[in-house]
């Protein structure tokens, strides 16, 4: 998942883009589920209604996945421009 995270970006946003990633989804997600499982809990007096909870988390999960471009069929570049794996420019 790091590789993807950071792959996601260009080489100058590169630790910034997965920094805000991975703090965003730490704080969204294991923030609140536990204020979400407590109160479906409390709701439906049942711990069905927390899997069905686990169960849309994780099929948004997939959707999210499979529309996430490929980063291994993207051409890579340098900040300077240059596409990775080409010779860089004698200074």
């Amino acid at each position: 998942m790091a590789a993807v995270n950071t792959e996601s970006f260009p080489p100058a946003l590169r630790y910034t883009g997965s920094s805000l990633i991975y703090q965003v989804a730490g704080a969204t997600a294991g923030g609140f589920s536990p204020m979400i499982a407590t109160y479906l809990l409390k709701t439906f007096g049942t711990t069905h209604a927390i899997s069905a909870y686990i169960a849309l988390v994780d099929v948004l999960s997939l959707i999210g996945t499979a529309v996430l471009k490929a980063v291994a069929e993207r051409e890579m570049r340098w900040v300077g421009g240059e596409t990775a794996g080409a010779e860089q420019p004698a200074e």
